[in-house]
């Protein structure tokens, strides 16, 4: 419960703050031109090397490894944010042009809708390295979650239990995925239904 509770708590801080900058820096591209070199510099950071500056500025409690499953979540959801928008039609900017839509109004009824099936993409990759990192964090800032436990179980050298965990991170994280693609099925059932064969 606890793992899944920061996992899910950071991912949707990601997905909160990424997926609107993300829409935002492929639209106006100038500002993406000046932000860019930023991203490409912090995202080759693997999110471990991130656990430590956590610990320093948040301590060991929740805060910390929500900002490591933060920081890993939220370039999965920017890059693919920012390629979908930059990659649509260039029809959809003339029909919004021509309904006098604002800036604002076209990222939101018209880059949005269009750009999401790769959006999607993007999210499920960092659902996935949300519950990853989580654990991760939990192995070295925590007493509690399936990290410290998988920590415990193996400097006591109790195998079985290390077996346990690891069967159980592998079933959640299946029934993560189905529940992502059952709620990405309902999301993009028109874009199903206009690619039947995916």
């Amino acid at each position: 419960g606890r793992t899944l509770f920061r996992a899910g708590a950071g991912f949707a801080i990601a997905l909160a703050t990424m997926l609107p900058l993300g829409i935002l820096l492929g639209r106006i591209r100038v500002l993406g031109e000046l932000v860019e070199p930023v991203i490409e510099l912090i995202r080759p950071l693997p999110p471990i090397a991130v656990i430590p500056v956590s610990m320093i500025f948040l301590g060991i409690g929740d805060a910390a490894k929500i900002a490591v499953v933060v920081y890993g979540a939220s370039f999965p959801i920017l890059i693919n944010a920012i390629d979908a928008v930059r990659s649509l039609d260039p029809m959809l900017s003339h029909v919004a042009r021509a309904l006098r839509l604002s800036r604002l109004e076209r990222m939101r009824l018209v880059d949005l809708p269009a750009a999401l099936p790769r959006i999607v993409a993007g999210i499920r990759l960092s659902i996935a390295v949300s519950l990853l990192l989580a654990v991760v964090a939990e192995m070295l800032l925590s007493t509690d979650g399936l990290g410290a436990y998988l920590m415990r179980a193996q400097e006591s050298f109790h195998i079985e239990n290390v077996v346990a965990a690891l069967v159980l991170i592998a079933f959640t994280a299946l029934l993560v995925n189905l529940g992502t693609r059952a709620v990405e099925r309902k999301a993009l059932a028109w874009h199903y239904a206009r690619n039947p064969d995916r």
